[in-house]
């Protein structure tokens, strides 16, 4: 089953060989979802007909739009497997980026009859699905970002060339966002007194959360970054040997991302096993240790950062205590919600919803459907 993690059209060399050996006609899946690859593929004959799973549920009106030529307006799927994970785990099937599959009925979206001044600050998934869904159902929103970037975390997730299906998303969602009637205000800093003077019928705090950093001996050294820092590109890693502290979704994808650069990568992680608190689909499971093992990268679990200095990191493990040199080091230890205090200046003021990850830091899906929800009910 199809990942986020395989290129596109990865099934079709086996379709083609295939197509070979049989008088019957081929129909090939396999992320083919973008249509410049489904029609080459036919055109090259490697296949007879193209299926489309996965892309189906996040966009039921993909043959349509592909046949009216209306290509950017595709929502893309970004091969998390959430909906499998639901099925798999006893849920009612969904999907990350298209909240109404297989609810059409249940989650209707109805003009408003009262038509509210709506604040939405924070531009990531959560905020931006929160402000199109309230947007076209007649209110006023207007949308607050402190960066120059739409996307939040999602710019991260989606930059590695692996994850460039979350990249397409973000394209997408900032397409819609771009197509609206939203007020968008960029490098918008949240501040509390300019909230209040607004009078907003409602504020939507969707302002995500900050990278932790962990109270290690040396953590503020120029060596060490933040891996989100790392995936946008931000920051340039220029020593060989790097170590990344901790071995969950985001740590994994760092290594291999690094490990593609050239880089000797090794994961620190205290558990017993990397990916133990990612709660993601099995198959995305086994498509990313296949791609930390491919790319060569040490893991060390059950161990202990003691210290970062100058050589590298004092590690603990077990009994032992081992000096891992390294000339960098990326820290991939989880995320906090953090308003800076702005929430509770407001609250007992005006209505606040807090969406994403500004609730909990959680995935894409929980962020995309809190803000499709919040505001499909105002």
């Amino acid at each position: 089953i199809s990942t986020v993690y395989q290129p596109d059209g990865h099934q079709l060399g086996m379709a083609a060989e295939i197509r070979k050996h049989v008088s019957i006609p081929i129909i090939s899946q396999g992320k083919l979802d973008n249509p410049v690859v489904a029609e080459q593929a036919l055109l090259d004959g490697k296949t007879d007909f193209i299926a489309l799973g996965h892309q189906s549920i996040a966009d039921p009106h993909w043959p349509n739009k592909v046949k009216a030529g209306k290509i950017r307006e595709i929502r893309p799927c970004v091969g998390c497997n959430e909906c499998l994970l639901y099925l798999f785990t006893g849920k009612h099937i969904t999907c990350a980026v298209n909240p109404q599959s297989f609810h059409e009925d249940e989650y209707q979206l109805i003009p408003t009859q009262e038509p509210k001044n709506i604040l939405v600050i924070g531009a990531g998934p959560g905020g931006i699905s929160a402000a199109l869904t309230a947007s076209e159902r007649g209110h006023k929103v207007t949308l607050w970002e402190k960066s120059d970037q739409l996307g939040g975390l999602l710019n991260a997730a989606g930059g590695p060339a692996f994850k460039k299906q979350v990249k397409n998303y973000l394209e997408y969602a900032s397409r819609m966002l771009d197509r609206s009637v939203v007020d968008v205000r960029m490098l918008k800093e949240a501040d509390a007194e300019e909230i209040l003077d607004n009078k907003f019928d409602l504020v939507i705090w969707a302002a995500g959360a900050k990278p932790l950093a962990p109270p290690i001996q040396g953590i503020d050294l120029e060596k060490v970054y933040d891996s989100s820092d790392v995936l946008t590109a931000k920051v340039t890693i220029d020593c060989n040997e790097v170590a990344v502290i901790g071995g969950g979704l985001a740590g994994c994808e760092t290594a291999v991302y690094l490990a593609q650069e050239g880089k000797n990568v090794t994961i620190i992680e205290m558990l017993d096993d990397i990916l133990v608190t990612a709660n993601h689909c099995l198959n995305n499971d086994q498509a990313l240790r296949a791609l930390v093992a491919e790319n060569n990268i040490k893991i060390m679990t059950k161990t202990e950062v003691l210290e970062i200095n100058d050589k590298g990191i004092k590690t603990s493990s077990g009994n032992d205590v081992l000096e891992i040199p390294c000339g960098g080091v990326v820290l991939a230890c989880g995320y906090k919600a953090d308003d800076e205090g702005i929430i509770e200046q407001i609250e007992d003021k005006v209505e606040v919803r807090v969406i994403g990850d500004s609730a909990a830091p959680r995935k894409i899906i929980d962020a995309v459907h809190e803000g499709f929800h919040v505001a499909r009910v105002i």
